[in-house]
Formats: C-alpha cells, structure tokens, sequence
C-alpha cells in the first residue's frame, strides 16, 4: 500500500507524464499496480523489469490466505488468538529464529500466492479489464 502514497505525493503531477518502475520485486509490484483498479489515474505507464505478477501461479481467496496466515503464525511462537496488530508487531528477525523456512512450501511452487481480497486485487491480474497489450 505504501506504494499508492508515494504516488499521491507529487499531488501536482500530471499522471500522464507519471511512469512507474520496478526490477525483480519491484517488478511485481510495478505489475500489481497495473493490475488494480486503486490505481487509476496515478500514472500512464509501467516498465516492469524481471518479474510480473500477471504470470504469478498462486492466488488465495482471503479465507484460504487466513487459513495460510493462521498456519504460519502458529510457527512463529504466538498465542492462537493474536490480534492481527500483534502479529504485525513481530518481527523478521523472531519469525526466522523460530521458522527460517516461513514461506517454504505454501504455493504449488514453493512460493507464496497472491490474495484476491476484494480491494486490492478483484480477480486474477491476468484477467483484470486493466491490463491491455498496449507497447508504446
């Protein structure tokens, strides 16, 4: 989310001249951004460099991704009724001290999938009305 706030920054921009980048993760990101519908009118393009989430193989309905985040914090050494600030609270360096493998084995791939939510993300990016084969 913290990427649609440095986008709102420049509130005098002309989103049309506004381009977004992203290499490797911040491919993904780039990809995401394109994808959701929060985004429209922040900006024109995306040059998406090693990575998109239009191609990502694992998607998550948000119970299946309680379900995946009730599963992985269960490792973590927290109380089953940890409020979700609590687990926000935790940090990297406790999560991997008690499951350095935290994300192993969550998708199909190994990977972890994204979430279709309602909000963020409505349907599979590669089927958003959005994202058009469009090379400028």
């Amino acid at each position: 989310m913290s990427e649609f706030n440095g986008l709102r920054v420049p509130c005098d921009s002309d989103p049309n001249k506004v381009t977004v980048f992203g290499e490797s993760a911040g491919s993904i990101d780039a990809s995401v951004l394109m994808a959701t519908p929060l985004s429209q009118g922040l900006f024109r393009r995306v040059i998406a460099e090693s990575g998109s989430v239009m191609t990502q193989p694992n998607y998550y309905g948000l119970p299946e991704a309680e379900r995946v985040g009730e599963k992985l914090a269960a490792r973590w050494n927290v109380p089953a009724a940890t409020s979700l600030k609590e687990l926000r609270a935790v940090s990297m360096a406790d999560i991997l001290r008690a499951d350095p493998n935290y994300m192993a084995g969550e998708g199909p791939d190994g990977l972890p999938g994204m979430v279709i939510d309602g909000y963020l993300c409505l349907r599979p990016p590669r089927m958003s009305s959005r994202v058009e084969p469009n090379i400028e």
